[in-house]
């Protein structure tokens, strides 16, 4: 065969091949147009999505989630007395952001409020109807309410506070030894997993102490 034929020819195959190959190079990638990631909702898209909501400890905040209950306690670090700015909340998660739920201080017989908690995956931005009490002088009831972001995440399936003094127990009944001393009234622990009437929890108190409980030792909720 001629050279220049079979020059000719070769160019003539590598034209027809180029759809798939390029002349003595590699097939070239698709070109694949990402999807920008969304960072940011107006208000009516908000209201349209299940709120996503995270349990753990927001430092002054202690959040609990079973499904779509939500239980938590809100304790002021900076304030002298731990009841001078202290409060309950719990509600249900749903497709409304901000989420109403009920705050109120179990220790005490001041009515119970409202409270709109935000929640914006691992930040909650909280407005309250009322102060606690006189002593908070936390802002809570402008317009820019009070925000909280997620220090660690924790297994708590609810927040519950002791209504009178009860010992924390090794295992799930009575006669099982004691660990340490009485938790008193007021206290707040986690719970981590529930057997019966039976809870075991993580004190709130900074310790990390966890045992049993016995469900008659703590406060009842009032909207769950």
């Amino acid at each position: 065969m001629h050279p220049s034929y079979s020059q000719w020819f070769l160019w003539v195959w590598c034209c027809l091949m180029g759809g798939f190959t390029s002349c003595g190079g590699k097939p070239e990638p698709p070109i694949v147009e990402e999807t920008p990631i969304k960072t940011s909702w107006t208000q009516s898209e908000l209201d349209k999505m299940d709120v996503y909501a995270i349990a753990g400890d927001y430092y002054e905040i202690q959040i609990g989630i079973k499904g779509k209950e939500l239980t938590g306690v809100y304790r002021d670090p900076k304030a002298k007395n731990v009841q001078d700015c202290l409060f309950f909340f719990e509600g249900i998660i749903g497709n409304k952001n901000p989420i109403e739920v009920q705050c109120y201080n179990p220790t005490n017989t001041k009515a119970a409020f409202k409270g709109y908690f935000k929640i914006l995956g691992d930040a909650m931005i909280i407005q309250l109807a009322t102060l606690p009490s006189a002593q908070c002088d936390t802002e809570f009831t402008d317009n820019v309410g009070h925000s909280v972001v997620l220090d660690s995440k924790k297994e708590w399936s609810a927040i519950r506070m002791v209504q009178h003094s009860t010992g924390l127990h090794e295992q799930p009944i009575v006669e099982s030894p004691k660990l340490g001393e009485a938790l008193q009234r007021g206290v707040a622990v986690g719970v981590l997993e529930q057997r019966n009437t039976w809870f075991r929890v993580e004190v709130l108190d900074g310790s990390g102490s966890q045992g049993w409980i016995s469900g008659h030792g703590l406060y009842p909720l009032i909207e769950l």
